[in-house]
């Protein structure tokens, strides 16, 4: 019976290739992107927010990056 891996699963898989690292650097960077905008909007439009949620947003688009980056670097080693 095959088993579906989890999110963090396929994220952190000890059998990667430069193709999925290039997958990976996609989905996280539109994701950092997706939140940027979302944020952006929230804080244009002017909706009230706690305290932390600008805290919370920050450290999600900075994860996303941080991984994308990561993965970008893995694409092609050899540019360095």
């Amino acid at each position: 019976m095959k088993t579906k891996k989890n999110f963090w699963q396929r994220v952190f898989s000890w059998s990667s290739t430069p193709e999925k690292y290039k997958r990976r650097a996609a989905s996280f960077a539109l994701m950092a992107t997706t939140f940027s905008v979302s944020f952006g909007a929230v804080k244009v439009i002017g909706i009230d927010t706690p305290e932390y949620f600008n805290m919370f947003v920050g450290a999600v688009i900075f994860t996303c990056t941080a991984i994308a980056t990561y993965c970008q670097q893995k694409v092609n080693p050899e540019a360095k």
